[in-house]
């Protein structure tokens, strides 16, 4: 879904369907200044969708665990593919993997 603000893009990747289309939702209904390209489900999807260069958005908001690919591993394809773009990894759970690499309080 393409939700048009101004020129800022996001692509949103969330494993839980719910949890992605809360943040469109967030980012729409408080007027974020962002244009959203896609909400998708899994790294492949993101990844899929970021091989058409108009839908290849200047940020990604991705979930950090989870299954299959995880958001870390993403963030890692995105940047050697596309260095320019900036991955942002959120998640609700900090399993001790995360805890050590990003330093929860």
């Amino acid at each position: 879904m393409r939700t048009t603000v101004n020129d800022s893009t996001l692509g949103i990747v969330d494993n839980d369907p719910l949890v992605a289309s809360a943040i469109q939702s967030l980012l729409v209904e408080t007027c974020a200044p962002i244009q959203i390209l896609w909400t998708v489900t899994s790294a492949e999807q993101a990844l899929e969708a970021m091989r058409d260069s108009a839908q290849r958005p200047q940020a990604v908001l991705t979930d950090i665990a989870m299954s299959g690919m995880n958001g870390s591993e993403l963030a890692h394809h995105i940047k050697e593919q596309h260095p320019d773009i900036a991955v942002i990894g959120i998640s609700a759970f900090l399993d001790d993997e995360n805890e050590k690499r990003y330093g929860a309080q």
